[in-house]
């Protein structure tokens, strides 16, 4: 069933044109406009202030980090669970990921690495680089990144330190 809120709330100023369900949620809304923020942090140290009630309550989940990995010796929290549900595919094994292209067989834990793989295969070379006649492409932004040092009189790759 799919719940429609009335929105009769407008905003007054010009140009604006948000509208909102509730006083309140108008209210914080405002205080975007007017530089207020009247929503105090309550954790010891930390003196942030927020415009509304959600931008508060999204900064508090942040100090309380309630979703711990489990994985053992890990100890990794995080304030929100869709950050712990990608942390924990570091923990296993499990690549469902797979090459498409024949012969090949490689598997992924990742769809962003998976891409990037699969223009190995295609010689798609996105990544081009800007600077005036220079022609350079690269399958990979990490690619261009260290060829764009170059231009600056960089090395490729940095000395760790």
């Amino acid at each position: 069933m799919l719940l429609l809120i009335d929105k009769t709330h407008d905003c007054p100023h010009v140009g604006c044109n948000k509208r909102f369900a509730t006083p309140g949620s108008l209210g914080d809304h405002l205080n975007e406009h007017n530089g207020q923020r009247p929503y105090l942090c309550s954790f010891e140290n930390c003196s942030l202030r927020f415009s509304s009630k959600q931008l508060l309550s999204r900064h508090i989940k942040k100090h309380e980090r309630a979703h711990k990995c489990t994985f053992e010796g890990c100890n990794k929290r995080f304030a929100f669970r869709e950050r712990l549900v990608v942390h924990q595919k570091t923990h296993c094994d499990d690549r469902p990921l797979v090459c498409p292209f024949e012969g090949c067989g490689k598997s992924f834990k990742w769809l962003n690495s998976l891409n990037g793989h699969k223009r190995t295969h295609t010689g798609e070379k996105p990544f081009h680089c800007t600077f005036s006649g220079c022609e350079r492409s690269f399958g990979y932004k990490v690619d261009l990144t260290r060829h764009i040092r170059t231009h600056y009189g960089q090395h490729a790759r940095p000395n760790p330190r």
